[in-house]
């Protein structure tokens, strides 16, 4: 066999791998949740987000006007649990209570003041912070009609205890 005879041999089994090599996979690239629910890799389920539904929300009395202002992470979860206080008479706000007791559950609304918005579970940095200042907005907005509790000092007594000074800065 000549020199020239393994050259083209040698060439013709290159070019042969090359034609059978499979091609490399494409690198996926890093996806956000909201794509992979979009492309299928993800199935989203309507009992469980992985995007909290945090605002702040108001219980509201028909009858007196008067406004209870709260703020969640999951305005949901956080309305059935003020439902099922009040209607077991345990309620941590005994004003609101004894409205409720008084007037009964038809009296109330429950509302949304204003959305966050959506964050992943694992960015919580901020949120309750701004969820606390969103809160303390509303609540100085309806001093006079508040079932929050205000002390003499200017302050006043969130539903977490967390105290706040009458004096704000948006």
């Amino acid at each position: 066999m000549s020199i020239e005879d393994i050259i083209k041999k040698h060439v013709r089994e290159s070019e042969e791998r090359i034609q059978t090599k499979p091609k490399p996979e494409k690198k996926v690239r890093h996806m956000d949740f909201r794509t992979k629910v979009k492309t299928g890799i993800i199935k989203k389920s309507k009992h469980h987000s992985h995007y909290t539904k945090a605002g702040v929300y108001e219980i509201k009395c028909l009858n007196t006007g008067k406004v209870y202002v709260g703020q969640s992470t999951d305005i949901k979860k956080r309305w059935k649990e003020h439902k099922d206080l009040l209607n077991k008479a345990q309620h941590h706000n005994k004003r609101l209570q004894a409205d409720w007791t008084l007037h009964g559950k038809e009296a109330f609304s429950f509302s949304i003041i204003q959305k966050h918005k959506p964050v992943p579970h694992y960015c919580f940095d901020g949120l309750v912070s701004n969820l606390i200042r969103m809160e303390k907005r509303y609540i100085l907005q309806n001093k006079g009609r508040c079932y929050n509790i205000w002390l003499e000092d200017k302050t006043f007594i969130s539903e977490d205890g967390t105290l706040f000074e009458g004096s704000f800065q948006k």
